[in-house]
């Protein structure tokens, strides 16, 4: 199985858990976003196979970017950690995955010049949409992995 289709079935088992609704309800009401964010949040997470596998053509299109390259492994890898910035298997799964999405967030919006048929508007608002929710040091962090990987 590609590694778009084990995020997606990974992001459905988790969703797909009655307490992930409860966690994902909490993490909306802590960052004291409007209930129906919980949908725009939960969108978010069913999007990442398909914003995974965007990159992964824009790589094809232009094989010899490097720095493509290089943000797609900074993607891959992180999404595989399993002790990131916010570990998955540390009792809160939706969380756990924010941070990952947040990251193929920055980096889609990275390479917005190669992304065909991608918004950027919606990946622009994931992105504030995430922010918003997770801690400023995440958030933070994760922009220095895209700079740095980036040449900035």
């Amino acid at each position: 199985m590609s590694i778009p289709g084990l995020l997606a079935r990974g992001i459905r088992t988790v969703l797909d858990d009655p307490e992930a609704e409860t966690e994902l309800a909490e993490l909306v009401a802590a960052a004291q976003l409007p209930s129906d964010a919980t949908e725009h949040v939960r969108q978010t997470l069913e999007a990442m196979p398909g914003l995974l596998v965007a990159i992964e053509r824009s790589i094809a299109a232009d094989p010899t970017s490097k720095r493509s390259h290089a943000l797609f492994d900074v993607v891959v890898r992180y999404a595989l950690e399993e002790n990131d910035l916010i570990p998955s298997h540390a009792g809160k799964p939706v969380l756990g995955l924010l941070d990952d999405v947040y990251l193929l967030h920055l980096v889609a919006y990275e390479l917005r010049e190669n992304l065909l048929g991608v918004s950027m508007h919606s990946v622009a608002g994931g992105a504030a949409l995430l922010e918003s929710i997770l801690a400023r040091s995440v958030t933070q962090e994760l922009s220095q992995i895209v700079k740095s990987q980036a040449g900035e």
